[in-house]
């Protein structure tokens, strides 16, 4: 019966090492800060330099988000992670708002708020008067102002490269010598991220109802795209000229289009999602982008333009709509809902009556959200794995919990196993307030050596490694962990 629990508890401190070196191996994925090209590239770490510990890291990009893949290698048991995530420390990250200098200044009314940081025109902020209404808050701007320049900041180029993509990928589409080809939809598709990208044409008007698709899949239609209510859609990518999601719909994906993505009432997009605009230089129409009243997005909303974009596109959020996430609009920027994140834009337009107002938002909301809360989210691959990992969690727990309590000869005793909870404890406390200092903890009848030391190679990323030692000074246990300093 010892050497049983003994096997399980050995099982478990091995699971629990696998878990740790996840999390390290995530943390070194994370620590690059830029976007990634979609070519694959992978890395194998010897973690602690010691040879015991290997991962393989594999990332790309995916439409406007990294994807990572980790695998963490221990005495011959292997667990692996998929996760996407954004790039963090970007300029101008501390932004609420970014409004281009055009010369012009921005003019605020009625229940406006904007909270946060304001990158301005030199001309400043004043009160925009409308049908002698003028400006009802106690504050224009709620937070710090800084001058702004006379162009956006400037998006990742490997960023740029894959959104001028999507026009190849329609001319390629549209130039096709038979027409009539159609590779065909599937009722349902699932194509996990270690695999390469499956790729579906469409010729014509492309309508997505009551169909599956899941993972790293580009669906492209070389005239238009309409997604109804019933179709289910994690992760893909869509590419046509003209996108179209009718009232009810929900799901997380990225779109990509030149003339225009239209989202009808009530749609939820969860993140991590996409809507980006790449108009074509010579456009008859204006592009543009419009969220009507319901519609609650996270991600990231993108109008792309180049001074030779004969039409700057036109992004409206409308009445009751909520954006979780970055808005990026180079063009003009229509406002009578709600952001939670960050707007960068060139112009604000106010329409009243049949006049059109540049640089003026009245009764919208723009408030600063931390880069945690919306904008550099991990994602889990599946809600699935993050249920089987708790419940694997759960598991490793008791039965090591149950062989500390009864195995007492030749094993852990019940206060060793009191020490290990402590340990994780510490662990936990080390990870939550990013405590990156030497120290010695004591508690009970146990103390806790912590030591920490740069990453070789990666400024900002720190490697820690936690000692218990009983009473007598005899080391009991030992864990290591990458985390990032941030």
């Amino acid at each position: 019966m010892v050497y049983y629990y003994k096997t399980l508890a050995i099982t478990a401190a091995i699971q629990d090492r696998l878990t740790n070196n996840i999390l390290s191996a995530s943390n070194i994925a994370l620590s690059h800060k830029g976007y990634l090209s979609n070519n694959d590239s992978t890395i194998s770490l010897d973690l602690f330099e010691e040879g015991n510990d290997s991962v393989y890291i594999t990332t790309a990009g995916w439409g406007c988000f990294n994807t990572a893949q980790v695998q963490a290698v221990y005495h011959g048991r292997a667990k692996a992670r998929c996760f996407f995530y954004g790039a963090s420390r970007q300029p101008y990250s501390d932004a609420t708002l970014y409004l281009t200098d055009n010369n012009r200044p921005l003019g605020l009314g009625g229940k406006t708020v904007i909270q946060g940081k304001a990158y301005l025109p030199k001309a400043g902020v004043k009160v925009a008067f409308v049908d002698q209404q003028g400006f009802s808050g106690d504050h224009l701007i709620n937070g710090p102002t800084d001058t702004s320049n006379a162009k956006l900041p400037a998006l990742d180029p490997a960023f740029q490269l894959f959104a001028g993509t999507v026009l190849s990928y329609l001319q390629q589409t549209s130039s096709s010598k038979d027409k009539n080809e159609s590779f065909g939809l599937p009722d349902s598709s699932t194509n996990i991220f270690s695999r390469p990208v499956q790729v579906i044409h469409e010729s014509g008007v492309l309508k997505i109802d009551s169909t599956k698709l899941h993972g790293k899949i580009l669906v492209i239609a070389d005239s238009a795209i309409e997604v109804t209510s019933m179709a289910h859609l994690e992760d893909i990518i869509i590419v046509a000229p003209r996108i179209l999601f009718k009232a009810g719909f929900t799901g997380v994906l990225q779109a990509f289009a030149t003339d225009s993505i239209i989202v009808e009432k009530d749609c939820h997009f969860y993140y991590p999602s996409a809507l980006v605009l790449v108009p074509k230089k010579k456009v008859e129409v204006q592009p543009k982008i419009r969220l009507n009243n319901g519609v609650i997005f996270e991600g990231c909303i993108y109008t792309i333009a180049t001074p030779k974009t004969v039409y700057k596109p036109l992004l409206h959020i409308d009445t009751k709509a909520l954006v979780y996430g970055m808005v990026y609009c180079n063009g003009y920027l229509r406002l009578n809902g709600n952001v939670n994140g960050s707007v960068f834009t060139d112009y604000f337009l106010y329409p009243h009556n049949a006049s059109l107002f540049e640089n003026m938002v009245r009764d919208a909301e723009i408030r600063h959200h931390s880069a945690g809360d919306f904008g550099y989210w991990i994602k889990a691959s599946t809600m699935v794995e993050v249920i089987v990992a708790l419940v694997i969690i759960m598991l490793i727990f008791m039965i090591t919990t149950f062989f500390f309590v009864n195995a007492t000869k030749g094993g852990f005793t019940v206060n060793q196993a009191k020490g290990e909870g402590i340990l994780e404890e510490y662990m936990t406390a080390t990870r939550e307030e990013k405590l990156f200092t030497d120290e010695v903890a004591k508690r009970e009848d146990f103390y806790i050596e912590r030591t920490v030391k740069s990453y070789p190679g990666e400024d900002a990323l720190w490697m820690i490694s936690f000692t218990l030692y009983n009473k007598n000074h005899e080391r009991m246990t030992q864990k290591k962990i990458v985390l990032a300093n941030e």
